[in-house]
């Protein structure tokens, strides 16, 4: 059902259509590698009434071989077919192509990119949100 590339991932998925960020931030043990280690979940989620939707995730976390970070934007509801800017901190990242059911996914992992903090913005298309 999922296809995941090791750097790009476009599949169908389904998405809350809740119009509120959501932060998560959990302070690892000391397992492990020796010394705790931190995890930082960011979300921002877009739209709402069934319309188009979108959500963003960026998650980032310290190994011991470096910071590892995965970044995701969902799309739900959309034209099939339209390619959708995304453009973070007013800065364009990429973009994402709704499949013919106006829904999909792209996925990025250990990717080199500034680091997403709490307040951040994301446009992707029409749709504004603010990661938390």
């Amino acid at each position: 059902m999922f296809k995941r590339l090791v750097l790009a991932l476009i599949v169908l998925v389904g998405i809350s259509t809740a119009a509120l960020p959501v932060q998560t931030y959990a302070g690892g043990g000391g397992g492990g590698n020796g010394g705790g280690s931190n995890d930082l979940r960011l979300i921002a989620r877009m739209g709402g009434n069934n319309q188009l939707t979108a959500k963003a995730v960026y998650r980032e976390r310290q190994r011991s071989g470096g910071l590892q970070q995965r970044f995701k934007v969902e799309i739900e509801r959309a034209t099939p077919g339209t390619v959708y800017p995304i453009i973070i901190n007013g800065r364009t990242f990429g973009t994402i192509t709704a499949n013919r059911l106006g829904r999909a996914e792209i996925e990025f992992h250990s990717f080199t990119f500034a680091r997403i903090q709490s307040g951040d913005t994301i446009t992707v298309g029409p749709l504004t949100g603010t990661f938390q």
